[in-house]
């Protein structure tokens, strides 16, 4: 319940994070203000400033949880006769799917980090303040690396639960 719960949350996050610059966009007149690189920059960084290592950390924690129902119930299906069997399998499956979820949820998670940074650089370049930009730029850049990293490392994860869970059925 905790794998879900986070899952769960996570995507209220994500999808919150793209409410809020759709909003921005269609609450933002065009015809004043900021140049329209920089209002895209706004919207954009507004939208995915929900990505960082703290948030990808969340769904590694989710992945841990599935590596340890795979350590606990993988054995028991070893044994045929066992009638935790079923229960086990139950118990892997829904681990399985877990991770399907973790996976998009790391996907999303670099897509949302290469945006903030985007965004961020969208909107510093217009600065005239260069000390501004650099500091922006360099703060947006470490959490979209950091995020990144640690996402890589949740797909690869993944994959390598993908194949216990495939010695595990055979």
């Amino acid at each position: 319940m905790m794998a879900i719960g986070i899952l769960i949350a996570a995507g209220i996050v994500v999808i919150g994070g793209l409410a809020t610059g759709v909003a921005a966009t269609i609450g933002t007149p065009s015809t004043y203000g900021p140049p329209a690189t920089q209002l895209t920059g706004t919207f954009v960084e507004a939208g995915s400033e929900w990505v960082g290592p703290l948030f990808v950390l969340l769904l590694l924690a989710v992945l841990g949880l599935c590596w340890w129902q795979v350590e606990t119930w993988g054995e028991e299906t070893e044994d045929a006769e066992n009638e935790r069997t079923a229960e086990a399998v139950r118990h892997l499956c829904r681990a399985h799917d877990i991770v399907l979820w973790a996976q998009v949820g790391f996907g999303l998670s670099i897509a949302g980090a290469i945006a903030f940074f985007v965004g961020t650089l969208l909107v510093s370049t217009q600065s005239p303040a260069v000390a501004l930009v650099w500091s922006r730029a360099i703060y947006s850049g470490a959490i979209t690396i950091g995020a990144i990293v640690m996402a890589v490392v949740g797909l690869w994860s993944g994959e390598q639960l993908h194949s216990r869970f495939s010695a595990t059925a055979t």
